[in-house]
């Protein structure tokens, strides 16, 4: 997967330029029909994390069983969704098992999501899907949702000073994916900083089928 990916990536700077007149092409049309995003839950096939072990809830949200959190990331894997998806939502929920009652896992109840991928897989073939425009409910200062979408582990999205409530990250798709019977996407959300213990406590995966 890696090797595909990397050949994806190398891939980037002749395809920008088109993508972003789709873009902006799209966009136009959205604006002038004034349509509004409409989140509902992803049906996730599979979570892992390399070390929490993450339990569904009845709400389709996963909690985070980990008692002393260090840094970690979570792979979460959707299939079987048969709407368009243009944008993904995470929600950060609380919970009375959490420190501060959370979202977070450290002992305020933060996190800090240090980077958010998505790919999609599809046949033999896995490809990076580009995501742009995060925006927070919510964002502790200098930690904010565009630093979801560096590849510094020292940046990201965090809540300090709005723990113990529910807060949500809303990232848009360059292109609208539709999903065929066998394909996948992967999401990964890796929670690498260097404060150690600031990891997701419980969280839900959301999309939306309109582009705006």
């Amino acid at each position: 997967m890696r090797k595909a990916l990397d050949a994806a990536k190398a891939e980037l700077p002749v395809k920008l330029p088109e993508w972003e007149k789709s873009i902006k092409e799209r966009l136009t049309k959205a604006a002038a029909a004034k349509a509004v995003q409409k989140f509902e839950p992803l049906p996730i096939s599979n979570a892992t994390a390399l070390s929490a072990k993450l339990q569904k809830q009845a709400d389709g949200s996963f909690l985070a069983q980990n008692k002393a959190p260090k840094t970690d990331s979570y792979t979460l894997e959707i299939s079987g969704h048969s709407k368009p998806i243009t944008a993904l939502q995470i929600e950060v929920l609380p919970d009375d098992s959490l420190p501060g009652k959370g979202p977070g896992n450290n002992k305020g109840g933060n996190f800090v999501l240090t980077r958010f991928t998505a790919s999609l897989k599809r046949g033999a073939n896995t490809q990076e899907l580009i995501l742009h425009s995060p925006k927070a409910d919510f964002e502790q200062k200098t930690f904010t949702a565009d630093k979801t979408l560096d590849a510094d582990d020292q940046t990201g999205w965090a809540v300090s000073g709005a723990t113990g409530k529910k807060h949500t990250l809303t990232l848009q798709f360059a292109e609208p994916v539709i999903l065929q019977p066998q394909d996948k996407i992967t999401l990964q959300l890796d929670q690498n900083y260097k404060q150690l213990g600031h990891t997701l406590g419980r969280f839900r995966v959301l999309a939306a089928p309109e582009e705006t």
